[in-house]
């Protein structure tokens, strides 16, 4: 097997490790929003939820604002969202580098 072809397998098994890494913290995020959205909505008899008219408001404002015109204690969320991948991405350098 020549080198490029062995550097090019290695490349291949860290970016499907990272892929892998990433993903799971996508799902970490979307399950914790499920959560909260769950938690704050009315569980109707049929097994649906109704989401309250002022969260229903407020997402959809801010679905339609732009991260850089979001208020400062709106973008809190986000930035520690943009932490646990950051940090999912330093857990995936340490391993890759031991």
């Amino acid at each position: 097997m020549k080198f490029v072809d062995i550097l090019i397998q290695v490349f291949i098994k860290g970016k499907n490790i990272l892929i892998e890494t990433l993903a799971e913290q996508a799902h970490e995020s979307w399950s914790g929003w499920m959560r909260y959205l769950f938690t704050n909505s009315i569980q109707n008899d049929d097994g649906s939820i109704t989401i309250p008219e002022h969260l229903v408001k407020r997402w959809k404002r801010q679905m339609y604002t732009r991260y850089n015109d979001l208020p400062e204690n709106e973008k809190y969320s986000d930035r520690n969202e943009a932490n646990k991948i950051i940090d999912k991405i330093k857990l995936f350098m340490e391993i890759k580098n031991d």
